[in-house]
């Protein structure tokens, strides 16, 4: 498995705490999140909560079902099974 980092996607406030995924993994699936700036020792925060779809905040499903595609590539299991472990 990779490296876990503290890297955290934060939602709109109403939206639950913080989604913690593997910070190689979404840095490798996006350029938005590969680009952010990291500082040794600081947790890495991708804010999504100001980010609109259709005119809607996103949402935690469309988050985490974006996830779960780039957890099975990455993995071959989904975002959600590994967070049991």
């Amino acid at each position: 498995m990779l490296a876990v980092f503290t890297f955290k996607i934060r939602l709109a406030a109403n939206d639950g705490d913080p989604l913690t995924p593997h910070k190689t993994v979404v840095q490798l699936f996006s350029k938005c999140a590969a680009g952010l700036p990291e500082e040794p020792g600081a947790d890495t925060v991708w804010d999504l909560s100001n980010m609109a779809v259709d005119g809607q905040p996103v949402s935690r499903p469309l988050v985490v079902a974006w996830l779960n595609a780039a957890y099975r590539r990455a993995y071959e299991a989904a975002y959600e099974e590994l967070q049991a472990f």
